[in-house]
């Protein structure tokens, strides 16, 4: 099972008690390990046996973690974003095209897809072409308007919970 955690409100602030929030309710009586970043600045725990990955968008933050790598995006809808521009600039001809054809629900999906395995991989937004197709990535709404995406090695059962 891979557990993803929300918090709506000002998080800025309060990251690390809301990470510890989380960890607490997925890890029961266990402490949390100490926090590092990789190589390439992915944060990941110092002590192995559990994955996290951490995301932000507006008023809302997000983190997911599993026994695997995973890779967690999520994106606020902005109405007042030109989709169309910011498709033929960032992604491929096919995926800018299906945003052409299919509107702004293809550019959220292709939008997280390639953050949440860029995260996974830890390479960033430009994923390297074909690289999508070997990963499972799981769709999902945290609110009306807050789409996410979660990327893993494995199909496995996703778990949304809130943080208050």
């Amino acid at each position: 099972m891979i557990a993803v955690y929300y918090y709506k409100g000002d998080y800025q602030r309060n990251t690390s008690i809301l990470l510890e929030k989380a960890w607490y309710d997925y890890m029961p009586g266990q402490e949390m390990p100490l926090l590092a970043k990789d190589g390439r600045g992915k944060p990941v725990f110092q002590r192995g046996g559990c994955h996290l990955s951490i995301s932000h968008t507006g008023n809302l933050w997000a983190c997911a973690f599993s026994d695997k790598p995973v890779g967690l995006d999520i994106q606020e809808k902005k109405s007042s974003v030109d989709i169309c521009k910011i498709a033929k600039r960032f992604f491929t001809e096919v995926e800018a095209q299906q945003v052409m054809t299919q509107g702004e629900e293809a550019f959220y999906k292709i939008w997280t897809k390639r953050e949440a395995i860029g995260k996974l991989l830890g390479v960033g937004f430009f994923i390297p072409e074909k690289m999508d197709n070997r990963y499972t990535v799981e769709y999902f709404m945290l609110e009306e308007r807050v789409v996410g995406a979660l990327a893993s090695d494995r199909k496995e059962k996703l778990w949304i919970k809130i943080i208050n």
